[in-house]
């Protein structure tokens, strides 16, 4: 049996293993166990993002680095809140 020890969670993890590591395509899956495990992934990815002072050009350059490219993202909506 591995020693599985040494092996973080998910939430122990660095920003860029987290979205390394990150199933992208959780909310194509048939199987609900895949959906919430990808899910609950998500929500620790915006949070450790929060925890690092929020989305800035570093965050969405590291982000898009690991995301596939139809779920990259650009600054362009941060800077439609703004202006609300």
């Amino acid at each position: 049996m591995p020693n599985n020890k040494n092996i973080p969670y998910f939430h122990e993890l660095s920003l860029d293993k987290m979205l390394e590591n990150h199933d992208w395509y959780y909310q194509y899956s048939d199987d609900h166990r895949y959906y919430k495990k990808g899910s609950e992934q998500q929500n620790i990815i915006h949070k450790k993002i929060k925890e690092l002072g929020g989305w800035n050009q570093e965050i969405v350059d590291k982000y898009n680095k690991f995301a596939p490219k139809s779920m990259q993202t650009d600054m362009e909506w941060q800077k439609m809140i703004k202006k609300l």
